[in-house]
């Protein structure tokens, strides 16, 4: 931390969008959540793909899916 005045105006800033995330985090969660399960539905009908990792156990955000026979360069 450096001496001098604050930046007043960044911190307020800052403040407010921590209240408007958190107003909005359980509907993105939602929305997020959907956009999980089709990708994974339709990623699923693919032959030889695989899911990476726990199914029940897992942050909606992310997806580790392996194909095999596919190298990575060409996926």
């Amino acid at each position: 931390m450096r001496s001098g005045t604050l930046a007043t105006h960044q911190i307020v800033g800052m403040g407010e969008a921590f209240r408007i995330a958190q107003q909005e985090m359980s509907s993105d969660l939602v929305k997020i959540s959907n956009f999980h399960e089709k990708f994974l539905k339709e990623a699923m009908k693919i032959e030889h793909a695989y899911i990476n990792g726990d199914v029940n156990n897992k942050v909606p955000n992310i997806l580790n899916i392996s194909f095999n026979f596919v190298e990575g360069e060409s996926l």
